[in-house]
């Protein structure tokens, strides 16, 4: 199956499931066995042959679909699985790791992976990233899982986040840390004990970025570029938020000069009618 038509992402079915299927933001638990793609020759095998990425080889790995726990490819075709079925995806580096690869896995740039996935299980939609159960299902997740195990998965998305962070893919980040406010308070909290810290400015700066908060930003980077007024990528960002903000209030001022003209146009053509 050419999930979107473009060969960017494809799915064949090993072995059938149940008939049931994830929804996004269900947490799941998967079997995965990742390979980098050697080429077509063996595209009607089950299982792929180049190499093995053990980095990303797991007999039991959970994830929340939506959150990039591993990469988005997986976000994508898990909720198109059915509950125990094995399927081979063929998954391009645009929903994977891009030019960048991944070289904590040994993943190069531009490299498209070769996935033979299971899904052994599909937890209670209702429950939450964090492990706390809206309801009183049998198979929500506080049920299911000890504490321990919740506590390593919520240090392991702390973990991804900051790892989509520092490649510069902070919308990425920002779904693994699941809100903008859980990330601000976890920054706030490192300003107010160390508020000349140049690295949490400079990430509270990009985080409300992403909130579309470009004034604040922009007086974080400030603030740290006096700290720190030989760092380039402060300087870089501080320059491209001005122009961001320049752009804003342009766009403002042309909007409130069409407001202006509706309003005037409005008021000649009552004084026609009348």
């Amino acid at each position: 199956m050419d999930i979107l038509n473009n060969g960017d992402l494809r799915k064949k079915t090993v072995k059938k499931g149940d008939n049931v299927r994830p929804q996004r933001g269900s947490k799941v638990i998967i079997r995965i066995e990742t390979r980098l793609y050697s080429g077509g020759c063996d595209d009607d095998q089950d299982i792929g042959t180049g190499k093995l990425i053990e980095g990303e080889t797991f007999d039991k790995f959970p994830l929340v679909i939506g959150d990039n726990d591993l990469h988005q490819g997986l976000d994508l075709l898990i909720p198109l699985m059915e509950l125990h079925e094995v399927c081979r995806a063929i998954i391009k580096s645009r929903f994977t790791y891009g030019q960048l690869g991944n070289n904590n896995v040994d993943i190069p740039g531009d490299a498209t992976l070769d996935c033979q996935i299971e899904l052994l299980e599909i937890l209670s939609p209702s429950d939450n990233v964090y492990g706390q159960a809206e309801d009183d299902e049998s198979n929500s997740i506080a049920n299911k899982e000890t504490l321990d195990e919740r506590l390593k998965f919520g240090n392991y998305k702390k973990t991804r986040g900051n790892f989509w962070f520092e490649r510069g893919e902070y919308s990425m980040a920002i779904q693994c840390y699941k809100a903008f406010d859980t990330a601000l308070r976890s920054v706030n909290d490192s300003l107010l004990l160390r508020p000349n810290n140049v690295k949490a400015l400079f990430r509270h700066a990009k985080i409300l970025t992403e909130k579309g908060d470009v004034e604040d930003a922009i007086k974080d980077l400030k603030k740290a570029a006096s700290i720190d007024p030989q760092s380039e990528a402060i300087a870089m960002e501080l320059n491209r938020l001005n122009k961001i903000l320049v752009k804003q209030i342009n766009d403002q001022k042309a909007l409130y000069r069409r407001m202006l003209q509706m309003k005037t146009d409005d008021k000649d053509n009552r004084k026609q009618r009348i």
